[in-house]
């Protein structure tokens, strides 16, 4: 995964049909389906919810500028 502050991160890569209800993933990571994919970036959350619905939670800008601070 290319972040643009980085450059290449290594990170894990999902299969769409193998995450089932109650799985959750944090960023950064990369889930792929048949015919498309996304890319959960640092500190974006993941949850599959009781029907198989992807939800993810993306930190406001705000929060991601402290969370930078914290990791520098």
């Amino acid at each position: 995964l290319l972040d643009r502050k980085v450059g290449w991160i290594r990170c894990p890569v999902f299969e769409r049909s193998s995450l089932v209800s109650g799985d959750s993933i944090v960023g950064p990571a990369i889930v792929e389906d048949g015919g498309s994919s996304f890319v959960l970036r640092t500190g974006h959350a993941l949850s599959i919810d009781l029907i198989g619905n992807i939800f993810v939670a993306v930190p406001s800008a705000a929060n991601a500028k402290q969370q930078v601070a914290l990791e520098a």
